[in-house]
């Protein structure tokens, strides 16, 4: 498979592209069901100003029309363009319809790019929720502090060493020296916060105090 998407890709090249950046499997149907908006080439013909203007050559051309889409996507048979955009962009209604064969619609390239770039961003998404943020140092002793703490109410003799078998099971270079310096270490940070806490309560009072005068 070459990396290599021409930039007006058949069908068969869009999808075979999809499938090799995607690892998914591509067909028309879902590369309409994605937006991907087909285009096709409308061959000169003079005297059709409203479609060519002032241009004496053919131009690439895109199907507007919810139906003509609809119906695409559905049957899978050359496409059937009631509308269309002229030259210049304005809407063209072909009566009766032009059929256009499958082997002649095309894809942008830019547009089958960003197709891939955000499939493949949906993909990651679940994966990416499913894998748990890393473990902060406050957290980790913070979970310690709380074993610890656990254990004490259980039996306090032996609580620091049943918290270094209890995180051994996770982690096997546990060390029941570090994990009693982390217990520590949680209990200055609580001992921190309570003590800013009380120190905001009485500013909170001062400032009551003086709104009351």
């Amino acid at each position: 498979m070459t990396d290599y998407l021409p930039k007006n890709a058949t069908i068969e090249q869009a999808c075979d592209w999809l499938q090799d950046k995607t690892g998914q499997t591509w067909i028309l149907p879902r590369l309409l069901e994605c937006y991907l908006t087909p285009y096709f080439w409308i061959d000169y013909s003079p005297g059709k100003p409203a479609i060519f203007g002032d241009r004496i050559e053919g131009f690439q051309s895109r199907m507007l029309f919810h139906g003509d889409i609809c119906r695409l996507e559905s049957d899978g048979a050359d496409a059937l363009v009631n509308m269309f955009a002229a030259h210049d962009g304005s809407l063209i209604r072909a009566e009766p319809g032009w059929r256009v064969p499958l082997s002649e619609l095309r894809f942008k390239r830019d547009e089958i790019e960003a197709t891939a770039e955000i499939i493949n961003k949906q993909k990651a998404a679940p994966a990416q929720a499913a894998k748990p943020a890393p473990e902060t140092v406050e957290q980790r002793c913070a979970r310690f502090l709380a074993w610890f703490t656990e254990e004490q109410r259980i039996n306090p003799r032996g609580a620091l060493q049943r918290v270094t078998e209890r995180e051994a099971k996770q982690n096997p270079k546990a060390d029941r020296s570090n994990i009693s310096k982390d217990i520590k270490k949680a209990r200055g940070t609580a001992k921190t916060q309570k003590q800013a806490g009380a120190m905001f309560g009485q500013l909170v009072q001062v400032k009551d105090g003086k709104r009351q005068h």
